[in-house]
């Protein structure tokens, strides 16, 4: 499967989740091209079978790396 499929297939999914997390559409947009990003750079290494929780699992790690950042 392209990049391009995988991206189509999955991006509502993934930032309805980052928008859920954040409640701000904004940092939702900007975690979801993170996760975009990462699983691009990524793509040869991911399991198929496990590509939608790594991409949730990107988005949620990124929001707490945002987080983090905002408390220090």
């Amino acid at each position: 499967m392209t990049f391009e499929d995988l991206y189509r297939q999955h991006v509502q999914a993934v930032f309805r989740f980052a928008l859920s997390i954040t409640r701000r559409r904004d940092l939702a947009e900007d975690l979801t091209s993170e996760a975009f990003l990462a699983l691009h750079r990524e793509q040869d290494r991911i399991d198929p079978s496990q590509l939608p929780a790594w991409l949730l699992t990107v988005v949620r790690n990124r929001a707490r790396d945002v987080w983090r950042h905002q408390l220090v």
